[in-house]
């Protein structure tokens, strides 16, 4: 850069900061000159005019000569909003609730009235009549007045009044008898439409609701019972083709699910009271057809048309009004000469309709996906139940447990919530298929002959059993192999996340039960012997029956505990398992003990049970039940850890030792019947309840008390002293009064003996006790 140059800049930059310097003597002068105005505006104020004020670091704005007008004061938004709901909440109530409640009064009081006036005959059924027409037209002809300024009101007002004109229909016929049949149908029939219509203008759907109740309840109201159903079907089917027209054009869903719930409500009611397969099959299918072609077609044309994307509310709709042809038509057929015969076409049939909707929207591009794969379901639904309807139910529980297995796959592969929502229906209803299987198939089979017998495992029934096992384990392997990633039913596959594992391990707990059973059943069968003309059977091979099932579930329960926390590792369903041990264990105290007392009496008095002899195995069933138990119980044991909540892990452990200790009392009361089995049945077992309960709980007390000590468990020893008490409590209460001298003298010794090393125990280990508080170890060791 140039000489020249530099010096130009270096002027430039000289001659802005002379300005700069002369700007600010400048503000300096100004501030001076507004402070004395200050002072002379307040002489109160002590200002020192000559004072050198240092420069500030920021610019002052200018005064300004008048004083701004303060801000307009305006709520806060919360407060805005709670003055908004306040008003919102007084218009509701003043300009809707009260005018409603209104007009109901007001009908009640013209119905009050009319009562009055009959009750008294203070008017003639004429008068009446034109005066309950006159005040529900009147009505409706304020209601038109009050229209353009008061639409709300007035609608409220038109309601009330087609109500009154109804009634006072009615009663002009059934009543009073005042008009023939066909004029009051007539009436009624106008008013209906004059609903319909004013709904429309009103573009209000609650006034034409009013009209649909109305309309149903014509025929019901003025039914003479003269059977005339094909008139009712074909004015109900009128009425919803009105009905459904409004609700497509207003988008008045409500409309939608009303007819359909009276339609099908009063065709329904009719087939349960009046239906005869001779004279009303053809008509009752055909009007079936009906009602169900008119709502599936408006649902569709609905969706179509307005482009809209279905719901779970649609897709509930369109479902129950399938089934509910299905059912119906089913029942139907069924119910005349060789109908079976034709189940099956029937079911195609129903396939054939929504194949056809289905190329239709395929085809044409009609609606979005989720439509298509809704309606396609529903052709792979009736598809597979066509061939079922032609076969015994076991092979319907395979095919629909296979169904649910494709259905799945496509569902949670393809991400078509639709199929995978199809498919836990189909699990649910292969599994009650299932059950009912083993109701029929297991009960029927003992009535037959010998070599007729189910074998064991290898049946037809268990064979189902399997292969819905088999469905069921695949349905879980798809559904844990490919996990869902979905949040807008995230709710629903929560659900089918408990609901898969759970069926399939309720299905392979069930399915061997009914094979236990029905082995003792068709081995009692075989026991037959007929005496003097009256079939005898060994009924204790019943007490058998019952006493494995238990070990069954003992075992069961066991092994899920073991392979949940080897593999699974799941808290929940170890909780589950260790509920489901608990009814078993109460099942077996309540029902397992006393068949093992039955089959001990038996065994040890022959007489009970003279026409069969009872062998070695009545006795030793208890000790195989009891490792049963005893497995159970510590695999439970070993689970309770699970548990965060300390009292909950104490209560499990008391209830262990209640469970032990009632077994204990069971096994003393039989060893005394097995020892002394030549005594007195009824003075032994009051001996022992008397005298070895009470020793036996002693002892067992004892035994928590050493527990307790060696653990440093309290709770053990708090027990103790519990279970002390109420030895103490059955001895002066049950006991004393009615037991012997020596008794007396085996309780009281046995107990005091008992209590006195409990005593000497908690001395004895008196640091132990009182360590167990932290506090408490801090005392002793300043105590030594």
């Amino acid at each position: 850069m140039s000489t020249p140059q530099l010096e130009e800049i270096s002027a430039k930059l000289n001659e802005l900061i002379r300005q700069h310097n002369q700007s600010h003597q400048e503000i300096l002068e100004l501030r001076k000159q507004l402070l004395l105005l200050k002072k002379e505006a307040e002489p109160e104020s002590v200002v020192s005019a000559d004072k050198k004020i240092s420069p500030p670091p920021v610019v002052i704005s200018p005064p300004t000569e008048k004083t701004p007008p303060p801000p307009v004061t305006r709520p806060a938004p919360a407060d805005r909003k709670k003055i908004k709901q306040g008003r919102d909440l007084e218009e509701y109530i003043g300009g809707n609730l009260i005018s409603k409640i209104g007009i109901g009064i007001l009908v009640i009081g013209v119905g009050f009235f009319v009562k009055y006036a009959i009750d008294n005959d203070l008017v003639s059924p004429v008068i009446r009549v034109i005066g309950g027409f006159l005040a529900g037209l009147s009505l409706v002809g304020l209601a038109y007045i009050l229209k353009e300024k008061y639409k709300n009101y007035s609608s409220i007002l038109l309601g009330g009044g087609l109500a009154i004109l109804y009634f006072t229909t009615f009663a002009a016929f059934d009543f009073y008898h005042l008009i023939p049949k066909s004029l009051a149908f007539g009436l009624m029939l106008v008013f209906t439409a004059f609903g319909v219509f004013a709904a429309y203008w009103y573009n209000i759907q609650a006034i034409a609701v009013i009209g649909l109740a109305g309309a149903y309840a014509v025929p019901i109201l003025l039914s003479d019972n003269t059977g005339e159903i094909r008139n009712l079907f074909i004015y109900i089917s009128i009425v919803n083709v009105g009905i459904l027209s409004l609700a497509f054009r207003k988008s008045w869903r409500l409309l939608n699910y009303i007819a359909f719930v009276l339609t099908w409500g009063v065709f329904l009611s009719w087939m349960e009271d009046r239906y005869e397969a001779e004279k009303f099959f053809g008509l009752s299918l055909t009007f079936a057809s009906v009602f169900f072609l008119l709502f599936y077609g408006a649902l569709l044309a609905y969706k179509l048309i307005h482009l809209e994307k279905y719901n779970w509310r649609d897709v509930v709709f369109l479902l129950v009004n399938s089934f509910i042809f299905y059912g119906t038509g089913y029942g139907l057929i069924e119910g005349i000469e060789n109908g079976d015969r034709w189940l099956g076409l029937f079911t195609l049939a129903n396939a054939l309709v929504h194949f056809v909707v289905t190329v239709l929207i395929y085809n044409r591009k009609l609606a979005d996906r989720n439509l298509f794969f809704l309606v396609a379901g529903l052709v792979l639904t009736f598809l597979t139940l066509s061939a079922p309807v032609q076969l015994d139910g076991n092979w319907v529980t395979v095919l629909w447990i296979g169904e649910a297995l494709v259905v799945f796959w496509v569902g949670r592969t393809q991400k078509v919530f639709f199929y995978e929502g199809l498919a836990y229906i189909l699990v649910i209803m292969s599994f009650f298929s299932l059950v009912q299987d083993w109701s029929e198939g297991y009960s029927a089979s003992v009535y037959l002959l010998d070599d007729k017998f189910l074998t064991p495992l290898f049946n037809i029934h268990f064979l189902t059993s399997f292969l819905v096992l088999a469905g069921l384990t695949a349905i879980n392997f798809l559904h844990v192999r490919y996990p869902s990633d979905e949040t807008r039913w995230q709710t629903l596959r929560n659900f089918g996340g408990v609901l898969l594992p759970s069926v399939l391990l309720i299905t392979l707990f069930t399915a061997f039960l009914p094979e236990i059973q029905q082995f003792f059943t068709q081995r009692m069968v075989t026991t037959k012997i007929v005496l003097d003309g009256i079939d005898n059977f060994n009924y204790d091979l019943s007490s058998f029956s019952t006493l494995w099932t238990i070990n069954y579930a003992f075992v069961f329960m066991a092994g899920l505990l073991v392979v949940n926390s080897r593999f699974w590792k799941n808290k929940a369903l170890n909780i589950v398992a260790m509920a489901a041990s608990g009814l078993t264990v109460l099942m077996f105290l309540t029902e397992g003990l006393p068949a093992l007392y039955q089959l001990r009496a038996v065994y040890l008095n022959p007489g009970e049970n003279p026409i069969f002899n009872p062998e070695a195995s009545y006795l030793y069933i208890r000790y195989i039940c009891y490792v049963f138990l005893g497995l159970n119980l510590w695999m439970n044991y070993r689970t309770i850890p699970i548990f965060a909540d300390t009292r909950v892990k104490i209560a499990l452990n008391l209830a262990l030792h209640l469970i032990i200790l009632t077994v204990l009392s069971a096994e003393l009361q039989h060893l005394a019947h097995v020892i002394n089995r030549a005594a007195d049945t009824y003075a032994l077992e009051r001996k022992v309840q008397r005298v070895g309960f009470s020793v036996l709980w002693g002892l067992y007390g004892l035994f928590l008390v050493i527990i307790g000590l060696w653990k440093k468990l309290q709770y053990l020893r708090v027990a103790s002293i519990a279970l002390f008490a109420a030895i103490l409590i059955k001895v002066f209460i049950f006991d004393l009064d009615k037991a012997t001298l020596g008794n007396k003298t085996v309780i009281f010794l046995a107990l005091g003996v008992l209590m006195l090393i409990i005593s000497f125990l908690y001395q004895r280990f008196k640091n132990v006790i009182l360590g167990d508080d932290p506090e408490n170890e801090k005392t002793d060791e300043k105590n030594e």
